[in-house]
Formats: structure tokens, sequence, C-alpha cells
């Protein structure tokens, strides 16, 4: 399976928004402290559901889906992505 980044639309935006899992939105309170690494898995599990839907082949590593996620995030908020020189 191909994994291309994009960008995330406005539409796709205002979804993890309202799921709560956008991190440039979370808020942390003295009762409900932030947990990053959670808020950043949560934020990925939602945006390979709403990019990629149920059509992920089983035996697609996670790794690479996880990544995909992360592009397709820093692309939407206009951070370049790192270019490996081989």
């Amino acid at each position: 399976m191909e994994l291309k980044a994009r960008s995330l639309t406005i539409g796709e935006i205002k979804s993890l928004r309202s799921a709560g899992v956008d991190p440039i939105y979370a808020e942390a309170t003295p009762d409900k402290p932030l947990d990053y690494l959670k808020l950043d898995a949560d934020c990925n599990e939602k945006i390979i559901a709403i990019v990629l839907g149920d059509d992920i082949p089983d035996d697609t590593p996670y790794g690479d889906l996880y990544k995909f996620a992360n592009d397709c995030y820093k692309l939407t908020y206009g951070k370049e992505l790192e270019v490996k020189n081989s």
C-alpha cells in the first residue's frame, strides 16, 4: 500500500477538533494534565481513519501509518517534511 501524505481539508481538521484530538487546541487544567503521548496517538489514529478509512490491509506496518499521519498533520500546518538524502 502506497501512502502519500497530504494536507488535511478544513472538514477533516474540524473532525479532529470536534473529536478533541488536535494537539494545537488541547488544553491542560490543574485537574486534567495533558498526556502528550496519548494525544499524539489519538490524533494519528483519527487522521488514519479520516484519510484512509477502512481500506488498510492488516499487514500494513503500523510505523508506516503513524509516519503517514504525522506527515499529514505537518503538511496541514505548513511544516516542511524532512527529506532524506540517499
